[in-house]
């Protein structure tokens, strides 16, 4: 019963342990620049919208 309870604890502390190693995960940031005619900008901006993309811009 004992080694039972060693084991046990053991295994609670092993996990924890690793738990506490990973970095947090910060967000990835991805510029586009993306040239075409006017026509296909609107399409490139409703597809962009559709996959709730931050910021847009047109120059």
């Amino acid at each position: 019963m004992i080694a039972g309870a060693l084991v046990g604890i053991f295994l609670d502390l092993s996990i924890k342990k690793s738990k506490r190693k990973k970095p947090a995960r910060s967000p990835a940031e991805v510029l586009l620049i993306i040239n075409c005619e006017e026509d296909k900008a609107n399409m490139v901006e409703m597809i962009l919208k559709k996959y709730q993309t931050l910021g847009i811009v047109r120059l």
